[in-house]
């Protein structure tokens, strides 16, 4: 499910955050103070190097050696690398203490093959949309029993709707999607690939003919069609009810699901319960949207509002259908986890920015209707990344932060893998074409492991774009490529120029925090010439985080 926050109008360019969370709740930088370790890690570093470490292989510390003449700054992050999926997330209270190594300390050890960048192969609408991603998981699950039929017959006869012909649909009564209730709806479009349905029942002051056929011909363009672009990008949808086209059900329904329209709207949602068989299935692959409804007292949708989240939304949830289809009802596996289906379909709104010709989008500005929100989200992670989790537990919302952290993490993941790194269809769809799911998939399709991956995602969060960091072939994964986030969040309206602001510590420094899941805790480590060698020691609660400490040295 899409859906916007009413604290930021749709972007059109970019919009301003009017709140975000605060920043990192760091303890104090102390004076100079010792900070012992039986064993540590010693992480020698050229400049551009970097390391992530197992700190249970370690004694929990790690050790920046002196600086030898002149100064040296390092990036040091901690992490928590399991990317399980639990209903209240994987997480534990840790705490670190940093400073100077006792005189008398014992010779570290060193840390053995630094990284140096080699690539393996190739709000209540929150809610509602985590309850239907729930929904997918508890049906694939199931899926054996469920199928509306067997595997359809070669020379099976495609019949589409016809304009005019009416037909009922079951609509989710409640954002809990515990009740249904049935409309009647006319099909006012129908092309190729999608047909259109408006409920008879629709406001006055909706969308007209001539707007559904605008929005028809968008989905089905041959150059930059929406359906294109999915299918391009993440493979086919299902067609469990033989007509050949994905059905659009725009109904006041939906915008009843949204009970406060001051903070939030669900724009529209897939539901993956109309691809099973159940007494409120509509059997087959239906996409739910809002309508116009200008004069509601209580929630009242503009015609541009609707008109400019339609495609959005459409992009968004189009990708969540094409996942299903591809991972349960072809493969028969479980449907993608809700993190990393969500990062998919919020790349799916970055490829509308891309690809779709300005002459379609408000204002002659795809990038900021697609797009947009993603760096709102983003700047909202990058804010306080230690705040949110990357693997959103089962129970969670689905908060705009671990959007941000979502779309960012796919987006890193297809700049480092994909042979086209600005569109990444060839990871995109290796992505969906599979029975892996979740940390799993990403490994497999990468070559590499999860708690690598996504401690060199974090440092690349803080590195991305620093001047001051060399930047070459070995650095790579400490760096997206394809945008130059510090320029994005210098050159339009945000709070500050990057969100991501760790502490700088030339003595020492107490935190105590929580890991959460894909998420850490950044830290910048200053030794000037005459500095002995500092020590990094941590405290985890729960070894089942799997904690990883990253080191990256910047100068």
């Amino acid at each position: 499910m899409k859906s916007t926050s009413a604290a930021i109008t749709l972007v059109l360019g970019f919009a301003a955050l009017t709140a975000c969370n605060g920043g990192p709740t760091e303890g104090p930088v102390l004076p100079p103070t010792n900070v012992a370790c039986s064993n540590p890690g010693i992480a020698t570093l050229a400049v551009g190097q970097g390391v992530v470490v197992d700190p249970s292989a370690t004694g929990n510390c790690i050790q920046i050696p002196a600086s030898g003449g002149g100064t040296t700054k390092h990036l040091v992050v901690t992490v928590a690398s399991n990317g399980s999926v639990t209903q209240n997330g994987v997480s534990s209270t840790w705490s670190v203490t940093a400073g100077e190594v006792p005189a008398a300390a014992a010779a570290a050890a060193p840390i053995a093959e630094p990284y140096v960048g080699g690539f393996g192969p190739h709000t209540s609408a929150d809610q509602f949309h985590a309850r239907l991603r729930q929904m997918d998981h508890d049906l694939s699950a199931g899926l054996g029993t469920r199928l509306l039929a067997a595997a359809p017959p070669v020379n099976r006869v495609i019949t589409p709707p016809t304009v005019g012909s009416q037909r009922n649909f079951w609509v989710c009564s409640s954002a809990s999607c515990s009740g249904f209730v049935n409309v009647t709806a006319t099909a006012a479009y129908v092309g190729p690939k999608v047909a259109i349905y408006s409920d008879n029942n629709s406001p006055a002051g909706g969308f007209t003919q001539s707007d559904i056929d605008n929005v028809g011909a968008l989905f089905e363009h041959p150059t930059y069609g929406l359906h294109l672009i999915d299918t391009t990008a993440f493979g086919s949808e299902s067609d469990e009810d033989s007509n050949g086209v994905v059905i659009v059900l725009l109904t006041p329904r939906v915008n009843r699901l949204s009970t406060d329209c001051s903070t939030s709207v669900i724009a529209g949602f897939f539901l993956s319960l109309d691809l099973v068989s159940d007494p409120h299935s509509n059997n087959g692959e239906v996409f739910y949207s809002m309508v116009p409804d200008p004069q509601n007292p209580n929630c009242a949708i503009s015609k541009q509002f609707a008109s400019d989240l339609l495609p959005v939304t459409f992009i968004h949830e189009f990708q969540h259908m094409i996942s299903f289809n591809q991972h349960a009802l072809i493969r028969g596996g479980f449907s993608e986890e809700t993190w990393l289906n969500e990062g998919l379909s919020h790349f799916a709104e970055e490829l509308g920015g891309r690809l779709i010709d300005n002459s379609e989008c408000v204002n002659n500005n795809c990038f900021g209707q697609y797009t947009g929100d993603n760096f709102n989200d983003a700047f909202t992670y990058l804010n306080n990344p230690e705040a949110t989790f990357l693997i959103e537990p089962n129970s969670s919302g689905g908060t705009l932060a671990e959007r941000g952290a979502n779309w960012l993490f796919v987006r890193w993941f297809l700049d480092q893998f994909a042979v086209d790194t600005v569109l990444g269809t060839d990871v995109t769809r290796a992505l969906e074409t599979t029975t892996d799911v979740g940390f799993v998939n990403v490994a497999n399709r990468s070559g590499v492991d999860f708690p690598t991956l996504v401690t060199q995602w974090q440092l690349a969060n803080y590195l991305e774009g620093d001047t001051t960091f060399v930047q070459n072939a070995a650095t790579a994964r400490f760096r997206y490529k394809t945008w130059d986030l510090r320029r994005i969040f210098t050159i339009n309206p945000f709070p500050k120029p990057y969100p991501l602001t760790p502490p700088l510590v030339g003595t020492s420094i107490v935190h105590n925090g929580t890991l959460r899941g894909g998420s850490g805790y950044h830290m910048l480590v200053q030794r000037l010439a005459s500095d002995t060698a500092f020590n990094y020691k941590i405290s985890v609660s729960s070894a089942t985080v799997a904690p990883r400490i990253g080191i990256v040295r910047i100068k």
